[in-house]
């Protein structure tokens, strides 16, 4: 397929006001223009060989892939700035088949329809095509958007370059995560009511429904139709001038407070939950963009406390800094050449989460204080031909209260939101703690939304979670079996109920429940796991073998699959395919923060925590302090 195959200005005549709408999208840059991709590509030629790069070509430049020369540089195709386009409007759709949810460009591609005269430089040829066109349209429209380009199928055909593992051949020791946009959305409530991720129910909504919305366009015959917009928007793109409080919630907890060698120390909870973004923040490149909250104090008279002897903590980082063998920060795109990270932690979609701080106070500070939490990101400095640019900070949302100090108690309700309710406050504040692994503190806050709003069932599911995680099954049952009584068909209830049962050895009644929930929920991977661990646990290996390879057809990389799988096979005697399973597991289980996802195999193990909230939620979090 030639490079002029790969263009936009091929048919830009055709669809104009598309192709503008490309040019002002990220799609359209070439990636060797960008000095940090730059710098990256040069690592990876220089570490493992210019062929190499053709890894990185797969997503960032697909015409890239069709050069004569294979073992060619990346670079020396790409010695001119802006030669040609990134993506342009066949990288995508001539994709005919998204061979599977891995990433790393797992598309196939092929010559279109009359590709010899759409790509012709020949004005007759290039004239005959559009008239063909203009004759019978459908065959070029069939060709061109495929079915799973804009149906339920369309995220799965996004994650084939929005979602990254490294690995061989690049210069990486072990796999890491360079994009992980298609699995956080794949984990919440906008891909799939998905009962284990603790958000609040959403409308179902792929890719295309945020970053490519329908646009009313007028045809030439005076008809209006409608368009997906091919500016691909993201929120944060660089230069727009927007309101992110819209997109965050923040509220603050001062939560306890202590007296010793005449000092105070005041514990503050910062709680964060994104609204309307379906994966994780910060997203994309994970190395990309940091993003922080910190925390300021002023007395009355608007000065700063540490002015005064006070002291507070550290600001609590989002994101990730990777660092190399000799503890220097990384600046190559995804983490290329890490050894370690020095953190790991995201925000994920519509689930809250906690940022601790501490505040230290002199005895001789008195009076009321002003704390002010800021969230804030700013994307990674790049060193070019041009210089160091460090960009600007920008501030995403903020949120001030004011706390008196005669009414220091264990718990203050200062969020000053006046858009929830308390007890709704309450709950997301015990989820935050439940997800930092703070469990008697979210009970407690859990009971507290109960006392204020008795008959709130969300709250009384959650103790049920923190119960089972802490391995209480009595207590987890009262609190269980009170909301299945109340509301029997309740999603988050019956699951917990099966994990439950499950763990007491009732194995048909915990069968039972998650046959119902996988016809309900067919995509839902913890669901479908526990199904066939029900059927190993009831030495129904076969049938076991049949769920577990279910989950591995819409998400190959599913470690807890894998792993039941490897005994599965232990089991049935064929150790070549327990082998093999052993292989994928290890390659899949491993987390940059360490963990290792190893589900319990016999009755009586504890409820892990991935079980409750999802694995690429929970163990990916190393907090930056």
């Amino acid at each position: 397929m030639p490079k002029r195959h790969q263009t936009a200005e091929t048919r830009s005549g055709c669809h104009e006001g598309l192709v503008q709408q490309w040019r002002e999208s990220s799609h359209s840059k070439d990636p060797v223009a960008n000095e940090w991709y730059r710098s990256s590509i040069s690592y990876v030629e220089k570490q493992v060989g210019a062929a190499a790069t053709r890894y990185c070509a797969g997503c960032h430049a697909p015409a890239r892939l069709f050069e004569k020369d294979k073992d060619a540089s990346f670079l020396s195709l790409s010695n001119e700035k802006g030669k040609t386009p990134g993506i342009a409007c066949t990288g995508c759709h001539s994709i005919s088949k998204v061979n599977s949810t891995l990433g790393n460009a797992a598309y196939e591609i092929e010559p279109p329809l009359l590709f010899s005269f759409l790509s012709s430089t020949n004005p007759l040829l290039q004239n005959l095509h559009d008239f063909l066109v203009h004759i019978d349209p459908k065959p070029h429209a069939k060709t061109f958007s495929k079915p799973f380009m804009s149906s339920s199928e369309s995220s799965e055909f996004c994650s084939t370059c929005h979602k990254q593992t490294l690995d061989k051949p690049l210069p990486i020791e072990f796999p890491v995560s360079g994009l992980q946009d298609y699995d956080y959305w794949m984990n919440n409530n906008y891909a799939i009511d998905n009962i284990e991720t603790m958000n609040s129910p959403e409308d179902r909504k792929g890719c295309v429904d945020c970053h490519m919305p329908m646009v009313e366009k007028k045809m030439p015959d005076g008809s209006i139709k409608s368009f997906r917009d091919h500016s691909f928007s993201t929120t944060f793109a660089a230069g727009k001038q927007i309101d992110f409080s819209n997109y965050f919630a923040m509220n603050i907890m001062q939560r306890e407070i202590s007296r010793a060698g005449g000092k105070k120390d005041i514990a503050v909870d910062v709680v964060l939950k994104t609204k309307g973004i379906g994966h994780a923040f910060p997203a994309g490149n994970i190395n990309g963009v940091k993003a922080w909250v910190e925390l300021d104090v002023k007395n009355g008279d608007d000065v700063s406390v540490i002015e005064n002897g006070a002291a507070i903590q550290e600001p609590f980082y989002y994101g990730t800094t990777f660092l190399d063998e000799r503890g220097m920060m990384i600046e190559h795109a995804h983490g290329l050449g890490a050894k370690q990270a020095t953190y790991y932690n995201f925000l994920p979609p519509g689930a809250p989460d906690v940022a601790p701080f501490k505040i230290t106070l002199p005895e001789n500070v008195t009076g009321s204080l002003f704390l002010t939490a800021s969230f804030k990101m700013q994307e990674r400095f790049v060193a070019g031909p041009e210089g160091t640019k460090v960009p600007d900070e920008v501030l995403l949302c903020s949120k001030t209260i004011e706390i008196h100090q005669k009414d220091f108690s264990s718990i203050a309700m200062t969020s000053g939101d006046d858009e929830k309710a308390e007890h709704i406050l309450m709950n997301e504040y015990g989820i935050g703690l439940l997800r930092a692994d703070r469990l008697a503190e979210s009970k407690n806050i859990f009971q507290r939304a109960i006392r204020i709003k008795p008959d709130y069932l969300e709250s009384y599911v959650n103790i049920g979670r923190a119960y089972l995680l802490e391995g209480k099954l009595d207590s987890a049952l009262v609190h269980i079996k009170l909301v299945r009584e109340i509301s029997p068909e309740n999603y988050d209830v019956r699951y917990l109920a099966a994990l439950l049962f499950k763990n007491m050895g009732k194995y048909e009644e915990a069968k039972d429940i998650l046959r119902d929930l996988r016809d309900q929920f067919p995509h839902n991977r913890a669901v479908i796991n526990e199904y066939g661990h029900v059927y190993y646990l009831l030495k129904s290996y076969t049938a076991a073998s049949r769920v577990f390879k279910r989950v591995i057809r819409f998400a190959p990389d599913d470690p807890v699959a894998h792993y039941y799988l490897m005994h599965v096979y232990e089991k049935l005697r064929e150790p070549e395919k327990a082998a093999f399973e052993e292989k994928l597991y290890n390659r899949f289980s491993k987390r940059y923060n360490g963990t290792t996802i190893v589900p319990q195999l016999a009755k009586g193990d504890p409820v892990r925590s991935w079980q409750i909230v999802p694995w690429s939620y929970y163990n990916q979090r190393i907090p930056s302090r």
